[in-house]
């Protein structure tokens, strides 16, 4: 009796258990059926001959067609024309021989604006293993094209600049390896179309520097400070060398320090101008003629130590005043006249003035005083070197 009973309650139990399948399957079912309906994704099924059988919401909002606008259609109504042939093509012969196709389309709205979208697109097959529907998730990719578009154009306006700068500009790696170098670079030291990575920072500067080029270089690489200007010799393919100033800014890649990017400028000949001016610093400083410098007006702003020995005024007591402190009232005012008509219209005046020191005590000396013009032609300063003469004047 209890056999009876068992093989009596198992059909019900089967069928309870198959109702509790389905009721999974269904809920299963429902639940991707929200996950579609709420993707940001495009999700487009065909049949197998390309007609569309079913939209999500996504499609809508993206392409502005409703599901009853397009019902039945197939997909190729969205194309724009800006996709290539050869791309449809490829996608076609891929669908019909079974295989996913994944890659991007530029489409065009409903309202006639265009947008891409990355897709894929892969076959769903019968227990035959016919094709029975084409399955599409598409995603829209406008904003990242608009955002590479724009990287690229920042990118072309960043490497014509710098293309078109006067300085050089160069990037190195963590192993001071060469990775960037702009045309002005190139030339500086000769490297024509050599291939950067067979270059190192340290063989384009000349021998004493390198020490303290891989001393910087490894401070930054252990997260020390270190200032972001210094000026270095050059060296050049053909062992000439050039004064750098360099402007160093670090790269760093997730957060750590992976190379520095460069800006040199040539200083070679401001370094030789300086050197020049230093040499006739000193020449004036230690020459044996009294030199004076004025402004335009002929205030007194410079005296070199000769000055000072034969005049018996020192530096801060002339300056700002007028060289005529030094007259002695012996020299006809005919004399003055002629000096000044002669600097103020441009030339060089000689002679010779009795004048009179800080003591009261009178001396000779032979003049010749010039005018300075500055970039635009004007008269800036006058200079004036005067050799005492005294004694060839008592001897006289």
């Amino acid at each position: 009796h209890a056999g009876a009973e068992s093989a009596c309650r198992r059909p019900f139990r089967e069928r309870a258990r198959l109702l509790a399948v389905q009721s999974e399957a269904q809920e299963r079912l429902r639940m991707l059926e929200q996950v579609v309906e709420n993707s940001p994704a495009v999700v487009l099924v065909t049949d197998a001959k390309r007609r569309i059988e079913y939209v999500n919401p996504a499609f809508t909002r993206i392409t502005g067609y409703t599901a009853e606008e397009v019902r039945g259609k197939k997909p190729s109504f969205l194309k724009s024309g800006e996709t290539a042939v050869a791309q449809y093509l490829e996608r076609e012969e891929s669908l019909q021989a079974g295989i996913p196709w994944r890659g991007e389309m530029v489409n065009r709205r409903k309202d006639g604006s265009l947008y891409a979208e990355e897709q894929v697109i892969f076959p769903v097959r019968d227990a035959a293993g016919q094709t029975r529907h084409l399955v599409e998730i598409a995603l829209d990719i406008s904003s990242r094209r608009e955002a590479e578009a724009s990287l690229r154009r920042s990118e072309e306006s960043y490497r014509a600049l710098v293309e078109s700068m006067r300085d050089a500009v160069v990037a190195y790696d963590i192993e001071r390896r060469l990775t960037f170098a702009n045309t002005r670079f190139r030339e500086w030291f000769g490297l024509g179309d050599r291939d950067l990575r067979d270059v190192q920072l340290e063989d384009l500067v000349a021998p004493e520097w390198r020490a303290a080029l891989r001393e910087r270089h490894e401070r930054r690489r252990r997260g020390e400070p270190v200032s972001a200007r210094f000026e270095c010799e050059g060296l050049r393919a053909d062992g000439s060398r050039l004064w750098l100033e360099a402007a160093i800014s670090p790269i760093f890649e997730k957060g750590s320090f992976a190379g520095a990017r460069i800006v040199l400028r040539d200083l070679t000949e401001r370094k030789r101008s300086d050197l020049r001016l230093r040499q006739l610093s000193r020449a004036v400083e230690q020459s044996s003629a009294s030199i004076v410098i004025t402004d335009a007006t002929g205030d007194i702003e410079y005296v070199n130590p000769a000055f000072v020995a034969i005049t018996g005024y020192s530096a801060e007591e002339v300056q700002g005043r007028n060289p005529r402190i030094l007259k002695s009232g012996k020299n006809p005012p005919e004399t003055y006249e002629l000096l000044w008509q002669t600097i103020t219209s441009g030339n060089t005046w000689q002679g010779e003035l009795f004048n009179r020191k800080k003591n009261g005590e009178l001396y000779w000396e032979n003049a010749s005083i010039s005018p300075l013009v500055d970039e635009a032609g004007r008269t800036s300063h006058y200079v004036a070197v005067q050799q005492d003469i005294t004694d060839q004047k008592r001897a006289e």
